[in-house]
């Protein structure tokens, strides 16, 4: 995940997040609370550094209406092939709107969900990322967001990596 601001002028000159919430945890009612503050992580614009886009002129639209996917993905370990499927599937069930130019999925997994990148882990190696998927629909932009128990920091690191992908829609590495 890159930090800072683009290094060109090819980021997002505006931005849209659709929510997912994935993982059988969040139909529990005490886990459940905590989406309310990632629903929307621009009215969180001062603590989270999202000032850094308003910095930049890129726009933050409201956000979509969440989604929620209860699988019970705890038995297995989450790689990032397995997002990518799951939102193939999500986008051809028309559970989540089609992508546009502004649009970027936020994938906020559950509690109990291994999630790796490569032979990274997730809440060890790495806090959150963003990627971008080519798929028939178009251009699918994501971040994936593992679980953490302090709020505050899973509300300011899915900010993070939802401001790195409006600067980085391409999901390249320096």
């Amino acid at each position: 995940m890159r930090t800072g601001v683009p290094a060109n002028d090819f980021f997002m000159k505006s931005v849209h997040q659709v929510s997912i919430f994935l993982g059988a945890a969040w139909g529990d009612q005490q886990i459940r609370s905590r989406q309310s503050g990632l629903l929307d992580l621009r009215e969180n614009r001062s603590k989270t550094g999202l000032a850094e886009l308003k910095n930049h002129s890129v726009e933050v639209l409201p956000a979509a209406p969440k989604a929620e996917d209860f699988s019970d993905l705890s038995k297995t370990t989450v790689n990032d092939l397995t997002i990518q499927r799951k939102l193939v599937e999500m986008l051809a069930n028309h559970v989540i709107p089609a992508p546009t130019d502004t649009t970027i999925y936020v994938i906020f997994l559950a509690p109990g969900i291994t999630s790796t990148l490569g032979t990274s882990k997730g809440g060890t190696d790495y806090s959150a990322y963003h990627n971008l998927l080519h798929s028939e629909v178009g251009d699918v932009r994501y971040v994936v967001v593992p679980f953490h128990e302090d709020a505050e920091r899973h509300n300011v690191v899915a900010a993070r990596a939802f401001t790195d992908t409006a600067f980085n829609p391409s999901a390249t590495t320096n």
